[in-house]
């Protein structure tokens, strides 16, 4: 804690006088504590503020990422779990060992937007996800039966298809 050229306590930020909000206790006269409140100036409140913004920042841009890495379209980065079977999937993952989802539908039904919700609801909750149409899943599943290998690509993902591994 900083001090001024009195001996009083000052804010670490900007060095006003700290507000004593408390006294003193005497002990007789071998022994006294003086108490001081915690009250906060302004700028150190700002600080604070601050550095919870710095960090909100940082969360979402690593989370943006994320989610760009496993294939969400960036028109999808906000989107929201709205259907009921989505948010039973995703209540019920735990117990499904990680089988992954296969989303269906007419076009403009909304399933990249809601797997893209699902693949936001999974990467908050810390699991790897990675979106694929079928016809990306299809031509890895060809690919990999000529050379021999795995995987899907997530650089040619997108979302139509979604598994989520811990």
């Amino acid at each position: 804690m900083k001090t001024d050229d009195g001996g009083r306590r000052c804010c670490e930020y900007c060095g006003s006088p700290l507000e004593q909000l408390g006294g003193e206790i005497s002990f007789g006269t071998a022994f006294s504590i003086m108490t001081y409140g915690e009250r906060m100036c302004e700028c150190r409140l700002a600080a604070i503020e601050e550095e919870r913004r710095r960090e909100e920042c940082e969360a979402r841009a690593k989370l943006r990422k994320r989610l760009l890495g496993a294939g969400s379209p960036r028109i999808f980065l906000g989107a929201e779990v709205t259907r009921p079977e989505s948010t039973r999937y995703v209540e019920a993952f735990g117990d499904s060992r990680g089988r992954g989802l296969y989303v269906l539908g007419c076009v403009g039904s909304g399933k990249t937007s809601e797997a893209s919700a699902l693949a936001r609801t999974f990467i908050q909750t810390r699991y790897s996800v990675l979106m694929a149409t079928t016809l990306v899943m299809l031509d890895s599943v060809r690919a990999a039966t000529k050379t021999g290998r795995e995987g899907v690509s997530p650089r040619s993902a997108t979302s139509t298809s979604l598994s989520s591994t811990t």
